[in-house]
């Protein structure tokens, strides 16, 4: 088809301006190999890293192991982070530091045996290029420590570690200032008579002892109502009042109150429906103190729920922040331990020495690159004279 490339078009072309395409050749690829002759000679030198992160993972955990292996290949893992713009950027703007206002060189990175990274530096002479592979090398083994050593990677959990800690203080200040202010948690020492009812403080105390009250006041009026019981069985019976349980009227609530006495009754033996109303009279008064002391119980118990409930909220809080608090700081331990016991992830291990021989050239690729640019300009020149021939005059 017409529209297809003719190759036979373009080599005939080629072949009808073989001399202007030779010379053109010739004259490029010869000031390719000039002028790399012709470059200031250049030195490399060699520092050496050491890519070595944590072996273990440490864990101050008793549930868990003391260590896990870390099965991480560090060498690899820095050699791809070297390829990055961004990080080899970081360190180079380091070096730029160190030596303001000059050549930082030419870096490059290849790995070695095992676990080692080295560093090659490139420069005019070599005194400089010494200093900067050793200044490289020491950038490269910051910026990663930057990124994944034990500063890096212990911040995080030491803010949340300050976060935690001020939480729990809070949380402990809150429990106690519940208990100053409402008594309830409190325990009260020296109060032998008291058993169970210490923790809950002087609201407890007061429950306890308005439950003992009562206590005092149903039994004064069981007591009652069994004289009462007894009078009326005694009258039916129209047998002597002097045999009745009259000591049940030694009720702790009946003798303060001091109104039904065992001289009171010894005056109205013979007065059986006078005895019948001194001990209405009295059972009455009971009930409406017991009713009372029951109701003032009912309302402190409601109260002692409801602030025992809040305590529980408070203490578990407390014990929230704490759980926390300590977990975040045995991790700061670990990460703080495990950095003592392996070491940085990246150290210098090996400072480049002077170069003494310079920089080979590596000359297959210089004659490659000297081919390639001879034949691009040369067939370039051959299409050039073609057109100008062909173009009408």
């Amino acid at each position: 088809m017409d529209d297809e490339l003719d190759l036979g078009r373009y080599l005939r072309i080629l072949v009808r301006h073989a001399r202007l395409g030779t010379a053109v050749f010739l004259l490029t690829a010869g000031a390719v190999l000039i002028a790399n002759l012709l470059r200031p000679a250049s030195y490399t030198a060699t520092a050496t890293l050491f890519a070595g992160g944590p072996q273990y993972q440490w864990r101050f955990d008793s549930r868990l192991s003391p260590n896990t292996p870390v099965n991480v290949n560090w060498q690899k893992m820095f050699l791809d982070l070297a390829k990055d713009p961004w990080f080899r950027n970081q360190i180079a703007a380091q070096v730029e530091a160190r030596f303001p206002g000059k050549s930082i060189g030419e870096m490059s990175v290849r790995a070695g045996k095992q676990s080692l990274i080295h560093i090659d530096v490139t420069a005019p002479t070599p005194q400089e290029a010494a200093k900067l592979a050793n200044a490289w090398a020491e950038a490269f083994a910051n910026q990663a420590e930057k990124l994944y050593g034990a500063t890096a990677l212990s911040e995080p959990f030491a803010q949340e570690l300050k976060r935690w800690e001020e939480q729990y203080q809070q949380a402990v200040q809150a429990v106690e200032d519940f208990k100053a202010r409402t008594g309830v948690g409190i325990s009260s020492e020296g109060a032998p008579s008291l058993e169970g009812y210490e923790w809950l403080g002087a609201l407890g105390l007061e429950l306890a002892e308005r439950s003992r009250q009562l206590a005092a006041h149903r039994q004064a009026i069981a007591n009652l109502q069994l004289l009462k019981e007894q009078l009326e069985q005694a009258r039916r019976q129209n047998s002597s009042l002097e045999s009745l349980p009259w000591q049940l009227l030694d009720a702790p609530t009946i003798a303060a109150r001091g109104i039904l006495t065992h001289e009171v009754v010894a005056q109205h033996l013979n007065d059986a429906g006078a005895l019948a109303g001194l001990l209405e009279a009295e059972l009455t008064a009971q009930q409406a103190a017991a009713s009372a002391l029951e109701q003032r119980l009912n309302e402190d118990q409601a109260r002692l729920a409801q602030l025992s409930t809040e305590l529980d909220r408070l203490v578990e809080e407390r014990n929230l922040a704490r759980e926390n608090y300590l977990t975040l700081q045995r991790k700061v331990s670990e990460i703080e331990i495990e950095n003592r016991v392996e070491g940085p992830l990246v150290r210098v291990v090996g400072e480049a020495a002077v170069p003494e021989k310079r920089a080979s050239r590596d000359w297959p690729v210089v004659a490659l690159l000297a081919v390639i640019a001879g034949a691009v300009l040369g067939i370039g020149a051959c299409l050039i004279a073609e057109y100008l021939a062909r173009r009408p005059q």
